[in-house]
């Protein structure tokens, strides 16, 4: 489930971030862009709330989001969005050899 998943990886990031104040706080999101469970009631405004969380808890956020066609929610970018976060199509990255490299610049643009 999209939502618990985002929560989860943030109390991680948190934790860490408690522990050392020098660490630099990256999620990457690997998701099929549907959010199909809810934690409360209304799973699009339980991942809007999660991701402007992680905007102001200053966790650098990269989502790598496949599934497209017609059953894309589009939740994804929308995270990146909100969150001031990078997206990434999967199926972009497929196809050229470079894919890697284009997570890889996403996470570095982040730390600029």
């Amino acid at each position: 489930p999209l939502p618990a998943g985002l929560s989860k990886g943030l109390e991680v990031l948190e934790n860490e971030m408690r522990k050392d104040e020098d660490v630099i706080p990256i999620m990457v999101l690997v998701s099929d862009g549907r959010g199909n469970v809810p934690i409360w009631r209304d799973v699009r405004e339980e991942v809007r709330a999660i991701a402007a969380k992680i905007r102001e808890k200053g966790v650098h956020l990269v989502v790598v989001e496949g599934g497209g066609g017609f059953l894309n929610l589009g939740y994804g970018r929308e995270i990146a969005e909100i969150a001031g976060g990078q997206y990434c199509d999967l199926g972009e990255l497929n196809r050229g050899p470079f894919g890697a490299v284009k997570v890889a610049h996403a996470v570095g643009n982040l730390l600029e």
